[in-house]
């Protein structure tokens, strides 16, 4: 969808092996304070955040 230009519901990822589930939580408490539903529109983020 991003390659074709269409809007999509943003995509947080991490991988479950490599990041620590307190960091992945910290992280998406920061993003749930920083950011709005219409921040998110065809946006994606990996985690952790640096």
């Amino acid at each position: 969808m991003q390659r074709k230009g269409l809007e999509f519901s943003g995509v947080i990822y991490t991988h479950q092996m490599f990041v620590p589930i307190g960091q992945v939580v910290d992280d998406l408490a920061l993003i749930g304070l920083a950011m709005t539903g219409e921040d998110w529109i065809s946006k994606i983020e990996y985690l952790p955040l640096r």
